[in-house]
């Protein structure tokens, strides 16, 4: 969901979605009327005959030939009599149903006042004309519904081109801020802005200049093209680009190598690739829209250490041209950063570039000395 936020491609996938689920819908309210339709129109169709024929009878024939056919009419009045117990278990079936279905009209009610977001489908962009690559968090304060302040009052800057770092221990609370900078979790109080305007504005203005790599990057049962492409039509996904984003993420030589090359098939997750295979494939679609401002939460912690830092050092190349934001536990990859910002329990300890960090924390001097920097 944060890498179609950032890419402003939820309009493309609501269609899609909501599309296929309406044809389902309406597939199956057909196969369910069509089923009982014939013997209902035959049952009534046979009743109805039999009172015209017995209407007939008895006004043109004699009396014995009317009973007679009065006595058919009885016969075939007993085989509507399962049709209508099958109607009565029908609309038991949904006054019962009406109960389970309640929440659902009662949120339709609600949400009929609600003025839908304005999700428009655009086609993709690599020129991100006007766009900075900067990100403003003041003095933000964020809870979840127990009511337990996971981020207080934190603040942090970002110019375009630099390269910052967030880290902490586990719990401290570094994903919840990447996702309300993301805009994908709403802060209590104080303000997100990314090129001067709040995340969800600055997504829809220039979609794919800010890109976003998870922990463990979703791969979906197609090809390499659209994995890369995720979220657009193939007709858009061009090969050069594609080309240059598995490069930086170095994961060319391998696609070179297979049968299809960008059009051979992952598999159901992406089951054809190893975990680090996958991770690099993450990468590349991010980098696949020229981004300005890139986003990591841990996106190479399931990388072997020489990937790791062959990746850095293609990352690390962009330092002045690309604002890049990265959440790491392992220190080796934000050594070089130009900012640090150090969380614990949701509030910034301390903020510095590393060597700085060293002589104010003791806590980050013992996880640096741990990890022999």
């Amino acid at each position: 969901y944060r890498e179609l936020l950032v890419r402003d491609r939820r309009g493309y996938y609501a269609s899609k979605i909501g599309g296929i689920r309406l044809d389902l819908a309406n597939g199956q309210a057909k196969m369910s009327f069509l089923s009982g339709l014939s013997k209902y129109i035959l049952e009534i169709a046979l009743v109805i005959t039999a009172l015209l024929l017995a209407s007939y009878q008895f006004s043109s024939t004699t009396a014995f030939r009317a009973i007679a056919t009065l006595t058919v009419f009885v016969a075939a009045s007993t085989r509507i009599l399962p049709a209508i117990l099958r109607l009565q278990q029908g609309f038991l079936g949904i006054k019962v149903s009406l109960a389970q279905a309640k929440p659902t009209l009662d949120l339709i009610e609600e949400f009929a006042s609600v003025i839908p977001e304005n999700l428009e489908i655009k086609p993709i962009s690599r020129d991100h004309k006007d766009f900075k690559g900067s990100v403003k968090v003041s003095e933000v304060c964020f809870e979840y519904e127990t009511k337990i302040e996971v981020l207080n009052n934190i603040s942090l800057s970002a110019d375009p081109g630099d390269f910052i770092a967030i880290v902490g221990g586990s719990g401290a609370g570094k994903t919840t801020l990447v996702d309300v900078i993301l805009g994908a979790l709403e802060q209590k109080s104080g303000t997100v802005e990314i090129s001067g305007k709040s995340p969800k504005s600055a997504f829809s203005t220039w979609p794919g200049a800010v890109a976003y790599v998870p922990q463990d990057s979703p791969v979906i049962n197609g090809t390499i093209r659209e994995n890369l492409g995720l979220g657009y039509p193939l007709s858009d996904v061009e090969a050069l680009h594609c080309w240059e984003s598995l490069k930086i993420a170095r994961l060319d030589e391998f696609v070179a190598t297979l049968p299809n090359k960008l059009d051979t098939y992952v598999g159901d997750r992406g089951t054809r690739l190893s975990g680090g295979q996958r991770q690099r494939l993450g990468i590349a679609r991010a980098l696949l829209t020229n981004p300005k401002l890139l986003i990591l939460d841990e996106a190479t912690s399931s990388l072997d250490a020489l990937t790791e830092s062959e990746i850095s050092q293609s990352l690390r190349s962009f330092k002045g041209k690309i604002t890049l934001l990265v959440i790491a536990h392992r220190l080796s990859t934000v050594v070089e950063a130009d900012k640090i910002y150090f969380l614990e329990k949701g509030v910034v300890r301390g903020v510095g570039n590393f060597s700085e960090l060293k002589q104010k924390l003791p806590e980050f001097l013992t996880q640096a000395e741990l990890m022999g920097l």
